[in-house]
């Protein structure tokens, strides 16, 4: 988001919270926001923001909009980033950062921050699923989405864009399940 915020949206599309202050980057190095690239709601509502473009930070926020934890900054070490480009909270209350660019790598963290482990580099997954599908966890989910919306309206089109464009095994995979289209992004 290029106006530096992030806003929460009812179901009937009524602001319900802003988070930073639109139009103004933070303040100070780590400050919400500058340049934010996701977001993810945890399980309980909480809501966590990846401040890669600009701020290489994680931003832990309360489902009310309190600032719980900052972490992160840019590095090469555990917990920093390059470019935090994406947040995925598990069921179980854990992070996952994707921290593109020279790092290329998935980050693990806590609730609260602290670093667990890296995916790929300690074999806890045998590639990065930002980078590629796997077709048996998020893979699975596409293929019921496909079979789910097809089976309501035959001629939906449907396919996917990003950096999994840009997988050749991606690819292949979104063929096999029916996607009508594939955007390919530079694979990294």
């Amino acid at each position: 988001a290029t106006d530096h915020a992030i806003y929460k949206f009812s179901p009937a599309g009524d602001l319900l919270l802003t988070l930073g202050t639109p139009g103004q980057p933070g303040a100070e190095e780590g400050d919400p926001f500058n340049r934010p690239t996701d977001v993810a709601v945890a399980s309980d509502g909480d809501i966590i923001v990846s401040d890669g473009y600009g701020n290489q930070h994680i931003h832990h926020f309360s489902a009310a909009g309190e600032l719980l934890h900052t972490w992160g900054g840019r590095g090469e070490g555990p917990g920093q980033f390059t470019l935090a480009h994406n947040v995925f909270a598990t069921p179980d209350g854990r992070l996952m950062v994707a921290d593109r660019e020279s790092n290329n790598r998935m980050q693990l963290f806590d609730a609260e921050g602290k670093f667990l482990r890296f995916y790929v580099d300690n074999e806890v997954l045998p590639f990065d699923p930002f980078v590629s599908i796997d077709p048996e966890g998020v893979g699975e989910l596409v293929r019921i989405g496909v079979e789910k919306g097809r089976a309501t309206r035959p001629d939906l089109e449907m396919g996917i864009c990003g950096e999994h464009g840009g997988d050749p095994r991606s690819v292949t995979f979104c063929h096999q399940v029916g996607l009508d289209y594939v955007s390919c992004s530079p694979f990294r």
